[in-house]
């Protein structure tokens, strides 16, 4: 025992100087995968790990981090928000470990010489020590994050639920019908997203392909509709509501990537309980515009509606001052009514087979 300290000592890490280093959990847009690293040399040489690295003498702990992210991976501050999550305090050794978590608010290619990038799935055993260094550090670590995902979640449904009773009034009858049926709407959202991780594709074109969306989604689907070109046509779903309409059957939430995986937009279908008669396309957007993008995903959700569901109308809605949005609809087929035809479109099954017919 006095050899090892006598080591510590003898490499600056005595009892009077304690080292920082840190890590950094860093998801995707969409938040199904996590940033890791396969080391080269060791410690734990071969495993994987969370990229990061030391911090400097007086250095701020958030400064360090969004440092190292950036050194080792590219990734800079203006990419991820990060939050400090918990951290390590290793006495007998002298140094710990401060550890961070965030999403990137768009995609990035990782560039890293130090160790091998690479995007992992969040299904993974985690506590494995053949796989993961820090002898179950990093499983204990993604135990956390989960703790705070549902955190945010039951804010979510709380503030969501106190906004919705300053708006109707606690005691109105309104509200007390809301309340129990959101509620029931949130609770089978979560357990649906326990049990279904599924993300298969349900259709695909030459670019682009559309799989069912999760909570974990959400924030990435939050971005989309606040974005600038989008804001003023589409509202900003409250993380509570959202995570009802995942457990309210009449709704379907699907993300649209591209083939190499980046996603660029959503799509919420409704009337799902009665899909053999009608199809409401409820919100269509995408952030990578001016390629072709729109159409492509309008032709895809009348596929899906129209062979897959076999229903006999697709509708939707916009906003009269939408010009762009309604000269897409028309462009691909969608009928304007009357006597509104700005604002409203449909597509019955006879139109959607005369337009194949004549591609």
């Amino acid at each position: 025992m006095k050899k090892y300290f006598s080591e510590l000592i003898w490499y600056g890490m005595g009892a009077d100087k304690m080292q920082g280093f840190n890590l950094i959990v860093v998801f995707n847009e969409t938040a199904d995968k996590m940033l890791m690293c396969k080391r080269k040399k060791n410690p734990y040489k071969g495993l994987s790990n969370f990229v990061g690295g030391k911090i400097e003498a007086g250095e701020d702990g958030f400064a360090a981090a969004y440092r190292e992210l950036f050194e080792e991976t590219g990734i800079t501050k203006e990419d991820i928000s990060l939050t400090h999550l918990m951290d390590f305090t290793y006495h007998l050794d002298s140094c710990y470990v401060e550890t961070y978590m965030g999403r990137l608010n768009k995609h990035v290619e990782v560039i890293g010489d130090e160790n091998t990038l690479y995007w992992e799935n969040l299904d993974k055993d985690f506590f494995d020590p053949k796989q993961y260094a820090g002898e179950g550090n990093i499983g204990h670590i993604m135990m956390h994050v989960d703790m705070e995902r549902v955190k945010a979640l039951q804010e979510g449904c709380h503030s969501f639920l106190k906004k919705k009773k300053a708006e109707m009034g606690a005691d109105s009858e309104e509200y007390k019908t809301f309340e129990p049926l959101f509620i029931r709407d949130f609770n089978a959202g979560i357990e649906k997203d326990k049990q279904d991780n599924d993300r298969t594709v349900l259709i695909e074109s030459e670019r682009l392909l559309i799989r069912k969306a999760h909570i974990s989604d959400s924030d990435f689907m939050s971005d989309v509709e606040s974005n600038p070109d989008n804001s003023p046509w589409v509202a900003n779903w409250p993380l509570g509501w959202r995570v009802a309409r995942f457990g309210d059957d009449d709704f379907l939430q699907v993300i649209v990537e591209r083939k190499d995986g980046i996603p660029i937009g959503f799509i919420i279908f409704r009337d799902m309980l009665k899909k053999e008669e009608c199809v409401q396309l409820k919100r269509i957007a995408i952030i990578d515009k001016g390629k072709g993008y729109g159409k492509e995903i309008l032709r895809m959700a009348q596929k899906m509606a129209f062979e897959i569901w076999n229903t006999k109308r697709l509708y939707l809605s916009t906003k009269e001052a939408n010009l762009r949005a309604q000269s897409i609809y028309k462009a691909t087929g969608f009928v304007p009514d009357m006597p509104d035809p700005c604002t409203c479109f449909h597509m019955d099954r006879e139109d959607y087979e005369r337009i194949i017919y004549n591609r």
